[in-house]
């Protein structure tokens, strides 16, 4: 089962702070609308924690956004009447906007010591992926008509671009230490780190006043804490979700019953996990009546997609979910990022492994159960 990087998009990514403690946004669109001659911009994030949204007069083709911000972060522009929004990385900066109604999407903005930088380095990501042609890639390395010879360099060309890509964003952390533009593409990565290297570098950035009160760090510091309580031995966080028939099942009441739990975050849309439910199948009616259980909490957004594709892969196991896609509570407690992933417990809840692959899921049954 391949997984694929995804490589950073510019929404991932968040601007070094400066001293001014106040932004400037001065903006001029051209073009004729009646809209650009007396209408409406509105500034906004995208933060549910920490929301902003602001709406100032757009006054013969001009307008002016000023305020504070504590966390630097991605904000969107739109006006009222014409098409698409216009993303600014915000920072208590000056910032000057230029652009025409027919393309205000692709605006120039200028101002912003991390938006300057953030400008730089997705130039450079968008050139590097196009040279390779990693849209390209990614098909020819999934579609079942692709022959084997294509699929071979494919992926020897699309694992090529991951390498030139990680060479270049080391380059610029190596280029922007201690700021926040280096904090967000570590926040990006951290999954695929170890812990302890985590812990280390977050632990550089909270000696810095300048990061005091910032959510980024403070998100940093919450998923380390929750990675702490999944370590080796450490028991399972409880969780108690509805099956698709309503009753409420506890994972607890589950493993006491077990030699093995595993639990298995997936959802109906998720391909990889679909494209696993068959061998996870067979491996559980192998080791079921020997004390194996699985637990599997699902990921989708509605019931009726989660039940028909339980039924379509004939999943003989528990099914539990939030039906919250990616935003349920629990996901989020067991520090979910990327699906199908597992987490298995003893029967006292102890947690004996987690994010293993299926040749070691086979390997640990056989070993406490045979």
């Amino acid at each position: 089962m391949k997984k694929f990087l995804l490589i950073l998009s510019a929404t991932a990514l968040l601007a070094a702070c400066t001293t001014k403690q106040t932004y400037t946004i001065n903006g001029h669109i051209e073009g004729d609308s009646m809209d650009l001659f007396n209408g409406i911009a509105i500034l906004i994030n995208r933060d549910s924690e920490n929301p902003t949204r602001d709406t100032v007069q757009v006054i013969q083709n001009k307008f002016k956004f000023e305020g504070t911000i504590q966390t630097p972060a991605y904000h969107y522009i739109s006006i009222q009447g014409i098409s698409g929004v216009l993303p600014i990385f915000l920072e208590n900066a000056n910032y000057t906007i230029k652009g025409h109604q027919d393309s205000f999407p692709k605006s120039e903005v200028i101002g912003g010591e991390t938006n300057t930088i953030i400008t730089e380095y997705n130039n450079k990501i968008t050139e590097i992926t196009d040279k390779y042609d990693v849209r390209s890639l990614i098909r020819d390395m999934r579609i079942p008509t692709t022959t084997q010879e294509r699929k071979e360099e494919a992926e020897s060309l699309y694992n090529a671009c991951q390498e030139e890509l990680a060479k270049y964003r080391d380059s610029m952390m190596a280029a922007h230490p201690r700021s926040i533009f280096y904090l967000n593409l570590f926040n990006s990565r951290i999954s695929e780190m170890e812990l302890e290297e985590v812990i280390r570098i977050t632990e550089d950035f909270r000696k810095d006043s300048k990061f005091d009160n910032n959510s980024v760090l403070k998100r940093i510091e919450e998923y380390i804490a929750r990675e702490l309580a999944l370590q080796i031995g450490e028991v399972a966080p409880e969780i108690i979700l509805p099956t698709p028939g309503g009753e409420k099942v506890s994972l607890s009441e589950t493993y006491k019953r077990n030699k093995v739990t595993m639990i298995d975050f997936w959802a109906g849309w998720c391909g990889p996990c679909r494209n696993f439910n068959p061998t996870l199948v067979k491996i559980y009616n192998k080791y079921h009546d020997k004390g194996f259980e699985v637990y599997g909490v699902s990921l989708d957004k509605t019931r009726e997609k989660w039940v028909e594709a339980i039924e379509e892969d004939k999943l003989p196991w528990i099914q539990v979910s939030e039906l919250k896609y990616w935003n349920g509570e629990y996901s989020r407690l067991y520090n979910v990022n990327f699906i199908p992933q597992n987490l298995f417990v003893d029967s006292e809840g102890k947690i004996i492994a987690r994010k293993i692959s299926e040749e070691e899921i086979e390997s640990l049954l056989k070993e406490r159960l045979d």
